[in-house]
């Protein structure tokens, strides 16, 4: 973890605790608005993502499921290149 200046390292977490996650995440629509309206009354408005709101807010449960590696969302010029390189060394397992 680092400070809020983002220059201080503050706090290890062991990596074994740790996953990755990817979009889309989902929840149902009527938990999702809830959240989001007790979110407003906390005074939480800078969540990144639904699971990370979902987390903040504690007590919500999420369920992880298996995802691929193959999953990539190009947002960035930098994305698109990482995809363009992919898809030039590894095309055939990349395209199925």
């Amino acid at each position: 973890m680092v400070s809020e200046d983002g220059f201080k390292a503050t706090k290890s977490i062991p990596r074994n605790t740790l996953i990755r996650t990817q979009t889309p995440q989902t929840f149902r629509l009527r938990n999702l608005i809830a959240a989001h309206e007790e979110a407003k009354k906390k005074g939480i408005t800078n969540s990144v993502a639904s699971c990370t709101l979902m987390a903040e807010l504690g007590n919500r449960e999420m369920h992880i499921v298996p995802g691929s590696e193959k999953n990539v969302k190009i947002t960035t010029v930098e994305d698109l290149e990482i995809v363009k390189s992919l898809l030039h060394v590894q095309k055939d397992s990349w395209l199925k």
